[in-house]
């Protein structure tokens, strides 16, 4: 069941009622983690978290900045680059 993040399998909602029965010694961590997918590091992790504010708790998380990307002076030097190999490449004069 691990083949997905968690975030991906399960909802909020799902998680904050696994933690609240957690915390209410309805199930054992054991068999919640066993819910969740997840190992006991995580979920200790993510309890933490969801005992500071319940309200809040989320398993959802957004990147500050995008993955996919570089820098523009980086994007520069690289077509820099590419516009002199070409030129070597495109010369007659220079044999291979």
């Amino acid at each position: 069941m691990r083949d997905k993040q968690l975030h991906k399998r399960v909802n909020d909602d799902q998680v904050k009622d696994i933690f609240n029965k957690y915390f209410q010694k309805q199930i054992k961590a054991k068999q919640a983690r066993e819910y969740l997918g997840i190992k006991k590091s995580q979920f200790f992790t993510l309890a933490f978290q969801y005992e500071k504010d319940p309200k809040t708790f989320t398993i959802q998380y957004h990147r500050k900045r995008p993955t996919r990307k570089i820098d523009a002076s980086t994007k520069e030097n690289i077509l820099k680059e590419l516009t002199t190999e070409k030129q070597i490449v495109t010369n007659p004069l220079i044999s291979l």
